[in-house]
């Protein structure tokens, strides 16, 4: 089933894209002591 296979890539490639932003946070906030 080849539309499996998609959706789970795109599964994939939005969890890599949350996991960068997410890094992106946790610089700017340890960057800036609160």
């Amino acid at each position: 089933a080849p539309h499996v296979q998609v959706v789970i890539y795109n599964l994939a490639d939005k969890g890599r894209q949350e996991y960068k932003v997410l890094k992106i946070i946790a610089r700017i906030t340890a960057d800036s002591d609160y």
